[in-house]
């Protein structure tokens, strides 16, 4: 050590050395205590070997001494190895690792997010978590049912107002009713988008039925029995492709599984959509016919947002066809304020003249704390009066401020054309406008289902929401990631 610090050659073969020796030494089982003398001697043999070795490769000469000290060196680290006595047991799991607070070893795919694939003693975890799933689906099966008794308006109104099929009055009884359902009549019922919407889940059902099967009773036991358990002590990966050692034969097998299960899919896809076009051909044609010849259309340029101007630029647009009707959906906020005035007034009016029936005597009623008292029901016919004629007055103000474009008029609007096939026309037209996003064209939805406070909300806030909505979307996407990494870590620190 009196020639400390070393060369630049010479600190590489130390720091060489030492790496072999320590990563070396670390995961066997060693027996001997006597480690604590081998480690210090050997970092001496390594500082003499080093600073000989280093000597002649920065072109020193040699000399017979010089190449004596270096056999000397490595006759001497031979002797200390045979002293030590280590003796190591590669059968045997070591008591210390550089690897001891690593994550397991998955057997399926990579770790790209912190978080761990299949693994030892996943499989207790899975089934733990399949009886929890099962329990809670009996537990809440048994919750609707009860509830459904206590509160039939909210879990089977549809079928007191005679839209479903009658169920029986029992605890039970709407299980086995709802599966003899069809699609169709489910479609004719509560509209084809919900049927629709059960007929996915079916779907799926069904596929996951002709591939999930085989999977499990073929694919898995030759994957278990013949795979050569590459997947170790992690039993959960067994009847996986995990439990499948490189270079298997079975890669054959899971070729042609890929080809089946890609099929599988495919005949899956175009029956499905060769069962829904006649539902839907039958849902065009039993359209009402209000609704079959309407198209809806958004974004209207301000020049146009009149119902005469959006009638006259359709009759421009498409000179053969006929319009019946072209509405502007306006702003009626302080009309609907109105309105529901009229009604609570109405109802209270409703209540004094009952209360009137019951006791036999006009009710009274106190406006206010310091106001005097006054005959309600008379009270009640003033105050709805009052209404009706805000009401009528705030309809006139609309009406007149309707002929100009802006002001209560929205963007948003609905055109009746005379025959089925001209809305149908006017749903096709593209490019109608220099403006990328004017004249948006849709099909109408429901009457019962058209949100108006949708419609007529205004252009900036509507444009506001909309880049607030984006962003959000955006906020998500790259929030996402780091949120799943940083919950999993924080998982990884409770355990």
């Amino acid at each position: 050590l009196s020639n400390w610090p070393p060369s630049k050659s010479k600190r590489s073969l130390f720091l060489t050395r030492m790496a072999f020796l320590t990563f070396t030494a670390g995961p066997l089982h060693i027996k001997s205590k006597k480690l604590l003398v081998f480690l210090p001697a050997a970092v001496c043999v390594s500082l003499v070997s080093s600073e000989s070795i280093g000597a002649c490769l920065e072109g020193e000469r040699c000399d017979q001494q010089a190449l004596g000290d270096i056999e000397e060196s490595q006759l001497l680290s031979v002797d200390l190895l045979q002293q030590s006595e280590i003796k190591f047991d590669r059968m045997v799991q070591p008591e210390f690792s550089l690897y001891k607070d690593a994550a397991p070893k998955t057997t399926t795919t990579p770790d790209p997010t912190g978080m761990t694939m299949n693994a030892v003693g996943d499989l207790e975890a899975f089934l733990s978590a399949l009886i929890t799933n099962v329990v809670c689906v009996f537990v809440f099966w048994f919750i609707f049912s009860m509830l459904r008794k206590s509160y039939p308006k909210m879990y089977y109104n549809n079928s007191l107002e005679g839209i479903a099929p009658e169920l029986p009055d029992t605890t039970w009884g709407w299980f086995g009713a709802t599966l003899g359902l069809k699609i169709e009549d489910v479609a004719e019922r509560i509209s084809l988008d919900h049927a629709m919407m059960l007929e996915y889940t079916h779907w799926s059902m069904k596929l996951l039925l002709w591939i999930a099967v085989p999977m499990f009773f073929v694919i898995g036991p030759i994957n278990c029995l013949f795979g050569g358990y590459a997947a170790g002590e992690d039993h959960l990966s067994y009847l996986s492709f995990g439990n499948v050692e490189n270079g298997s034969n079975l890669y054959w097998i899971h070729a042609v599984v890929i080809w089946y299960v890609t099929i599988q899919v495919k005949n899956a896809v175009y029956t499905g959509m060769n069962e829904f076009i006649p539902r839907r051909v039958n849902w065009l044609r039993t359209l009402p016919e209000i609704r079959s010849k309407t198209i809806l259309v958004e974004n209207i340029p301000e020049e146009y947002q009149t119902e005469k101007g959006l009638a006259d630029f359709w009759k421009q647009l498409l000179p053969h066809a006929t319009i019946n009707n072209a509405y502007i959906a306006k702003d009626t906020t302080m009309l609907l304020q109105l309105i529901m005035g009229k009604d609570a007034a109405a109802t209270s009016l409703q209540q004094a003249k009952k209360q009137q029936v019951e006791s036999g005597e006009r009710p009274m009623f106190c406006e206010s704390f310091f106001s005097e008292r006054v005959d309600a029901i008379e009270h009640w016919q003033k105050k709805t009066q009052e209404a009706e004629d805000k009401i009528k007055a705030e309809r006139g103000r609309i009406d007149e401020d309707a002929k100009t474009a802006g002001g209560v008029n929205s963007s948003s609007g609905f055109v009746t054309f005379a025959s089925t096939s001209d809305a149908e026309l006017a749903l096709r037209l593209s490019g109608i406008s220099h403006e990328a996003d004017a004249w948006e064209l849709y099909s109408p939805p429901s009457p019962s289902d058209i949100r108006w406070d949708d419609l007529t909300q205004d252009q900036t806030a509507k444009g506001f929401r909309t880049v607030v909505g984006y962003l959000c979307v955006v906020g998500l996407y790259f929030a996402y990631m780091p949120i799943v990494i940083g919950v999993t870590n924080i998982a990884k620190v409770i355990d």
